[in-house]
């Protein structure tokens, strides 16, 4: 192990979304022996459960994380399908949607 890495201790790891900073966070808190954190703005969770090779490794980082913040109560229920602990999911809504108005696409018609 490099030297400098030898000294890092930090009292928690924090990472922003599941794949792949989180399996990674995930792995670094246990080497660590530190907390983890998970801040979840990604919304193709269920894609990457259903077809990624690691999956199991996002569900153990969010069953081990000491809590995980999402940005909407649809994000909330995506991660709750995935951790059986839900009750340390907490919503802390994206203060970008309160400055921005979002226009309206047009789908094509199929």
């Amino acid at each position: 192990m490099p030297t400098i890495l030898k000294d890092f201790k930090p009292s928690v790891v924090h990472s922003h979304v599941l794949y792949p900073a989180g399996v990674v966070g995930h792995l670094l808190s246990n080497k660590l022996g530190v907390p983890h954190i998970i801040s979840e703005h990604w919304s193709a969770i269920d894609k990457f459960m259903r077809l990624n090779v690691f999956s199991y490794l996002g569900k153990r980082a969010y069953n081990k994380a000491i809590a995980i913040s999402c940005v909407s109560n649809f994000l909330k229920e995506t991660i709750s399908k995935y951790t059986k602990n839900t009750e340390k999911i907490v919503v802390i809504p994206n203060v970008v949607d309160a400055r921005f108005c979002y226009k309206e696409k047009n789908l094509p018609a199929d």
